[in-house]
């Protein structure tokens, strides 16, 4: 199994890949809100990056219908157990 974290855009271009046996997965922060929230806290981005971020939410958002699941990501630990389990459950059905 490979996981990535990549955006929208990346997310295309690998489905692009008939051979490959993507399960998508699209996490997004509960609100616009807490997603200003988070980047502010994390103090990694310049301003400029997180103003950047948060003009492009909504336009991100029109993707998920492109992926196979989406997860809120409203508590680190209960999206980590979605996001394992949606795993489990789709590697069952290749295994089958």
């Amino acid at each position: 199994d490979i996981l990535f974290d990549i955006d929208w855009q990346g997310a295309k271009q690998l489905s692009k890949r008939s051979e490959l046996k993507l399960t998508k997965i699209f996490i997004l922060p509960p609100s616009k809100e807490e997603l200003k929230k988070r980047l502010i806290q994390r103090n990694q981005d310049k301003p400029e990056i997180v103003s950047e971020r948060l003009k492009s939410y909504e336009s991100d958002l029109v993707h998920q219908s492109d992926y196979d699941f989406v997860v809120v990501n409203d508590n680190l630990e209960s999206c980590f157990k979605k996001v394992e389990e949606i795993i489990f459950l789709e590697k069952e059905k290749i295994l089958k």
